[in-house]
């Protein structure tokens, strides 16, 4: 059996080009879910979690661990050498293409700051990883079709959050992808009503609650009324595990 709806690690510190790879992802219809890490560090925290992505995407030119070091050690380590690492760079330095290649990335595609010539490398990328290779099962397909994007960051490295990402630590994900995973289906006292799932799915696209309050047209203390009701419904420790635990049981359409 094949796993084509695995998790995604995208590697990437730039938030321009994290949105940007998503934006183009959507337009391709990619139903996996999209895990960021800002950093070389970050990724590697996430892997060592205990959830191993079908893909990697790794940008090279990142402030700590680049990206060359990070594909090293991911190939490197017995665990996770199997995984495919796909380069998602703007450089086209040729030594950097040879060295990528000769530590063991299975590809090299070059970035481009026109979206179309990016959306474009993104179809192909998904055409041949994701519609045509097999991947190693991760779990199960109907679950892992909830449409979300976590973002991985230290508790204290929120200076350039995505407007559109779930942030969460390493731990976090691990807790909200097995802890509360597909296999584990909400019990009654769990569903959420249509009111509630609308003001998640608002906050879940980064409006805030005066915001959510605006668009539907009452008040912030309902909303924040709403989130609360949420919150102790899905039995979420705050918000973003709330929302967490919505996207992966596919209660918003985020």
């Amino acid at each position: 059996m094949t796993d084509r709806y695995g998790p995604i690690l995208l590697v990437e510190d730039s938030i321009d080009d994290f949105e940007a790879t998503v934006r183009a992802f959507k337009k391709t219809d990619l139903v996996n879910p999209l895990v960021h890490a800002t950093s070389g560090e970050r990724a590697l925290e996430y892997l060592c979690s205990g959830i191993r992505p079908s893909l990697i995407l790794l940008d090279l030119n990142m402030p700590g661990m680049g990206g060359q070091k990070c594909l090293e050690k991911i190939k490197k380590d017995a665990a996770f050498r199997e995984i495919p690492v796909v380069i998602l760079t703007t450089s086209s330095y040729e030594p950097d293409i040879k060295a990528c290649y000769a530590l063991g990335a299975n590809a090299y595609i070059l970035k481009s700051a026109d979206f179309n010539v990016l959306a474009t490398a993104i179809k192909r990328l998904k055409e041949y990883w994701l519609d045509t290779v097999v991947l190693p099962v991760i779990f199960d397909e109907e679950g892992a079709k909830a449409n979300m994007a976590f973002s991985i960051s230290s508790r204290d490295d929120q200076s350039t959050p995505s407007r559109n990402a779930v942030h969460l630590s390493p731990e976090d994900v691990k807790q909200k992808i097995i802890g509360h995973g597909p296999y584990k289906p909400l019990d009654e006292k769990s569903k959420l009503t249509p009111p509630e799932i609308e003001t998640l799915m608002w906050i879940a696209r980064g409006k805030s609650r005066w915001e959510t309050g605006v668009i539907l047209g009452v008040s912030e203390d309902t909303v924040k009324a709403r989130l609360e009701k949420c919150r102790q419904k899905l039995d979420a420790s705050n918000t973003t595990h709330a929302i967490a635990i919505a996207l992966l049981h596919g209660l918003l359409n985020y």
